[in-house]
């Protein structure tokens, strides 16, 4: 086991890294069977550090913890060895410089022609890419991964009441992203996978 002491997540909402928060209404829905396990943030949180990292939990849903290990087997190596607690932590204290930290995230694509200027992460006082990602340029409708067309993700939802609305105020990657973790519902990405037509074929 690593000898550092837990690193400090920040509440969500901070001026910090969205990425580094600890969302304890999220971890009790994903890990401790529901929001009525989120009464007491700390206890939730303390869950998190004392077992949960270590069994493969992710703080929040905005890092992959299954795939970051998945995606970098020299990380989940560390683990297994002891070195490290969870690949969230590698995240946090070097992999931020340069991993890709969710399987929706490629920053080579937000940084393709007509993306983002690397000189604005610093001038708008964001750690990296997916910071600034999380913080400003999902709500301004920067692709993050060519899986995600947020054009289209609207166009599919236009008929639902209020969808709309709640996409222009989170932007559509947050609103798809809480969509599939709180309502367990699916939608249109990508014009190259329909999850109706799979669902219908592959019913297991």
């Amino acid at each position: 086991m690593t000898d550092q002491g837990p690193f400090r997540l920040d509440p969500p909402g901070d001026a910090a890294p969205l990425w580094r928060s600890f969302d304890h209404a999220w971890y009790a829905c994903a890990y401790l069977g529901g929001p009525q396990a989120a009464r007491d943030p700390a206890e939730v949180q303390r869950h998190y550090h004392e077992a949960g990292a270590a069994q493969g939990h992710a703080p929040n849903r905005w890092f992959d913890e299954a795939w970051y290990r998945q995606r970098h087997p020299d990380i989940a190596a560390a683990i297994a060895e002891g070195r490290l607690r969870s690949g969230f932590e590698h995240y946090c204290r070097d992999g931020y410089r340069g991993r890709s930290p969710h399987w929706l995230f490629d920053s080579g694509i937000y940084l393709g022609p007509g993306g983002l200027d690397p000189v604005d992460v610093g001038a708008e006082d964001c750690v990296n890419l997916y910071g600034h990602f999380l913080r400003h340029g999902a709500r301004l409708g920067r692709q993050p991964h060519l899986l995600f067309d947020h054009v289209l993700y609207r166009a599919g939802l236009a008929h639902e009441p209020g969808a709309l609305q709640a996409i222009a105020a989170v932007g559509a990657w947050h609103h798809f992203i809480d969509r599939i973790w709180f309502e367990q519902r699916d939608a249109v990405t990508t014009t190259w996978f329909d999850p109706d037509w799979y669902l219908a074929r592959h019913p297991a």
